[in-house]
């Protein structure tokens, strides 16, 4: 996802609550943000509730990734006790998300132009699944504005970790994952 100065003429935050995008995608815009939301109800994608990585199999995704962002796709859904998924068809503006609801978090791989972008976004969207593990409640809490800036500020600031230090910072997500979403 994008910090919210990113966003090409929108100083409100990102539509957060899958309600506010669904209602974004429907009508083409709403208040408090645009597209890029961070935590997702199912209907914000329809693949969020698949388990597969991608439509074509396992030969197009290794043809398409590097092996440094499959590795990091392994290593949060392991520690994370989680789904990704990579999808080719998500609304432009739509980075990724992490639906708590079905536990996914999906990357958008047709609004990336690098491994190094996706990997970005999957950090940050794993926060939001470690947040999710550490407070199972906030699922709940996703209309409160106030919460979901404070969800995203923590998010944006691994991604900006891991845009300085990104073997420090997935290392350290790996094990909170490890550590917070363990049965």
């Amino acid at each position: 996802l994008r910090v919210a100065g990113e966003r090409v003429g929108r100083d409100q935050p990102a539509a957060a609550d899958g309600g506010r995008f669904w209602q974004h995608g429907q009508s083409g815009g709403s208040p408090g943000g645009d597209a890029a939301g961070a935590l997702a109800s199912p209907q914000q994608h329809p693949k969020t509730a698949q388990w597969h990585r991608a439509e074509a199999g396992p030969e197009v995704l290794s043809a398409a990734a590097g092996l440094g962002l499959l590795t990091l796709i392994a290593q949060v859904e392991i520690a994370g006790q989680t789904r990704v998924l990579l999808l080719d068809d998500c609304p432009a503006g739509l980075d990724g998300f992490y639906a708590p609801a079905r536990n996914r978090i999906g990357l958008c791989r047709n609004n990336h132009s690098s491994d190094a972008a996706l990997k970005s976004t999957l950090l940050h969207e794993a926060m939001h699944r470690l947040q999710h593990c550490r407070q199972p409640e906030l699922t709940d809490q996703l209309d409160n504005a106030h919460r979901v800036d404070a969800l995203e500020e923590e998010a944006r600031d691994l991604q900006n970790w891991s845009d300085k230090k990104p073997g420090a910072a997935a290392e350290w997500l790996r094990r909170q994952l490890k550590d917070h979403c363990s049965d």
